[in-house]
């Protein structure tokens, strides 16, 4: 990982290590099964028995719901996470896990509901739609994974701890790495001064560092790889004091008598994305009323209370340690505001609700949820 940005993170960002006593439902091919769930549940669980050398998907329809679905295997380690239907906002269309059971047993499957403000109780459909024997190929090509995801496990603890040492090891001689523009490359000299002069800056200033990963997924074809995922990045001082980084990452590896080894790594941080110039535009008073309301960070910590004064939206923030002054929004298209430097975006529903607000800044995207309404000078 570059010296200049964040490393990637350990894997297991939703581990399961452990189960309900409950006895799990055995899934069986094509025959699905509905249940409701809600917000304050626990998991759902159930149970895909194979004999081992088999590929298996699981298709999740939600029905209203914003569920994660983790499939675990005989070994107690999670393989597959998944939350990413799109639909109406994340609580529609279907999530699907796609499966390598290399191992003979009991794979566990785990339907949990996302932790979001405006959850409600719904239902979802769950099935087994597929399970075939995997060919020869496939197989090698699984073993490679599983040797990958060891060796990405050692990467991230050695970022973490700035284990030079390790590093080394694992990133080939002739390795790169890459940024979000073509200048940022450098070379694996380069990346491993970078690291010893990292760690000599983080033991001055007593820093320290902590990263998950989500949406990860490794795939081998013969003696190439590639790994890819979202990274989560959480930086401490010596006070406590703590910021937040946050993008995506990309990973070849290449195999050859010494086994595997890291050839390329990129990283694109979450952030500003350089917008064209467009004319004048003027949101009609309903788009206006439809934005206004108070919109809640993923962590719980910051408020964006958005109203309508004279035709002119307007926005604050507040934290329970301190509270912004409101200042006015500009139009840049029907849908995004400038605030500052920072863009605005407000999301709709395809049925038309407004209930999540993307904030884009020269650092990381923060993405908040609609929690509530606020008072409007325009309403009163």
């Amino acid at each position: 990982m570059n010296p200049w940005h964040v490393p990637l993170p350990g894997l297991g960002f939703f581990l399961v290590t452990t189960f309900a006593a409950a006895q799990p439902a055995t899934l069986e091919l094509k025959n699905s099964v509905e249940q409701s769930l809600a917000p304050k549940d626990s998991p759902h669980e159930y149970v895909i028995n194979t004999p081992g050398n088999q590929a298996f998907t699981l298709t999740v329809q939600q029905q209203g719901i914003d569920v994660v679905v983790s499939v675990v295997g005989p070994d107690g380690k999670q393989l597959v996470q998944v939350d990413g239907a799109s639909d109406e906002q994340g609580t529609g269309g279907s999530e699907v896990a796609h499966v390598t059971a290399l191992k003979p047993g009991a794979y566990r499957v785990r339907i949990a509901p996302f932790d979001r403000p405006d959850a409600k109780s719904a239902k979802y459909t769950v099935a087994l739609s597929e399970m075939r024997d995997l060919s020869a190929e496939e197989r090698a090509n699984a073993e490679s994974e599983a040797e990958i995801v060891a060796l990405e496990e050692r990467w991230e603890a050695a970022i973490d701890k700035l284990d030079v040492g390790t590093l080394r090891q694992i990133i080939r001689t002739d390795g790169f790495a890459l940024g979000p523009v073509a200048t940022a490359a450098r070379t694996r000299e380069q990346l491993v001064s970078g690291w010893e002069d990292e760690l000599k800056q983080q033991s001055k200033n007593g820093t320290s560092r902590q990263h998950t990963i989500s949406e990860h997924s490794i795939r081998a074809a013969g003696n190439t790889a590639v790994s890819t995922g979202r990274f989560l990045i959480t930086f401490a001082t010596k006070d406590q004091a703590k910021s937040r980084f946050m993008g995506q990452f990309v990973h070849v590896w290449s195999k050859n008598a010494d086994g595997w080894r890291l050839v390329s790594d990129y990283t694109f941080p979450f952030g500003r994305i350089p917008r064209p110039q467009s004319p004048s535009v003027s949101p009609t008073p309903t788009a206006l009323s439809a934005y206004a309301g108070a919109y809640r960070d993923q962590d719980g910590w910051t408020t964006l209370n958005v109203t309508v004064d004279k035709g002119t939206l307007n926005i604050q923030w507040a934290t329970p340690l301190d509270k912004g002054n409101s200042a006015p929004l500009n139009p840049i298209t029907e849908t995004t505001f400038l605030w500052g430097n920072d863009e605005l975006t407000f999301v709709a529903s395809p049925g038309g609700k407004v209930n999540e607000l993307i904030v884009v800044s020269d650092g990381p995207a923060g993405r908040f949820t609609k929690v509530g309404s606020v008072t409007s000078a325009d309403s009163k």
